[in-house]
């Protein structure tokens, strides 16, 4: 939903030239500016996403959206966004980095990175690691991620569950060594969306090998249960969000293999050579069929 899309459109149709949207999450008008939302979908939006030769999605989670719109399957990609897949091939100090935030040797850690946002979740996995201390008095939630507006919220629910003593709050985290660190520093990781299109950090978590758990809301999702790689949880589960978190710290080596798969399932399927191949296909498929030839 851009004014340059609405200014393109009449010439792409114009020239009768072959166009893919890609909304990247952004198809759902009532996450944010919902009326400007309404408003251009009424002028523009819908005929943009009638004419296109394809419609992007990211997910299955993203193809379901297309549909409920009455979008035509057919003309549905899924590809998702990939990720540098050797971004994470180097060693780290995990020992400095849990003195630096003073998280003891030991200690089962459970990690979150991302923004302290609403959307993200951090109040439902703070919830659930209140139940994962009745089993595992010593552990250590994570909270990795800069202020988004809920700060203050988490820190009076934190309170009001007598959990301060167990909470780590690291701020912003910028620099790829020190993320690794953040992410081998857990022995779980999880991100608790109320809503994820796809989901990067899964991705880096799985990357490092981590064993991950996200909702039933996150577009890798399907993908999880499909390929095995990490755990799904019903968003808003407070009782199997931390069910997964106690089994994974309680079964130490089948989440360490299931990690490991996930690390190599990542780099055969997320790796952008191979999507790129695939967008190169579609780019060619989208324009023979203007012109009536292959390119």
């Amino acid at each position: 939903r851009t004014l340059q899309n609405a200014y393109a459109l009449p010439g792409l149709r114009r020239h009768n030239l072959p166009y893919i949207v890609m909304p990247q999450g952004g198809l759902p008008p009532e996450l944010r500016r919902t009326a400007i939302k309404y408003i251009y979908d009424a002028f523009y939006g819908r005929r943009l996403l009638r004419e296109a030769s394809r419609l992007h999605a990211l997910t299955e989670l993203e193809r379901q959206q297309y549909l409920a719109l009455g979008l035509p399957d057919g003309k549905i990609i899924v590809i998702p966004n990939g990720i540098d897949v050797t971004a994470y091939e180097f060693e780290v100090d995990v020992a400095a980095f849990k003195r630096r935030y003073n998280i003891p040797e030991g200690r089962p850690v459970v990690g979150f990175l991302a923004r302290l946002n609403h959307i993200k979740g951090p109040d439902f996995l703070v919830d659930a690691f209140a139940e994962v201390l009745r089993h595992k008095p010593d552990a250590i939630l994570m909270l990795a991620g800069p202020d988004d507006g809920v700060l203050d919220e988490l820190e009076a629910q934190i309170d009001r569950l007598g959990i301060r003593q167990a909470v780590r709050f690291t701020g912003f985290i910028g620099d790829e060594e020190t993320k690794a660190a953040a992410y081998r520093a857990s022995d779980v990781y999880v991100l608790p969306s109320r809503y994820e299109i796809q989901g990067i950090t899964v991705m880096e978590s799985l990357l490092n090998a981590v064993p991950t758990i996200t909702t039933d809301r996150c577009g890798l999702a399907t993908t999880f249960v499909e390929s095995g790689i990490g755990r799904v949880v019903p968003f808003g589960d407070v009782d199997a969000l931390a069910g997964e978190i106690v089994y994974l710290l309680d079964h130490p080596a089948e989440a360490k293999a299931q990690a490991e798969y996930g690390r190599q399932y990542m780099k055969e399927n997320f790796n952008w050579d191979t999507l790129a191949d695939r967008w190169i296909e579609v780019y060619r498929t989208c324009i023979a069929e203007r012109i009536g030839h292959r390119v």
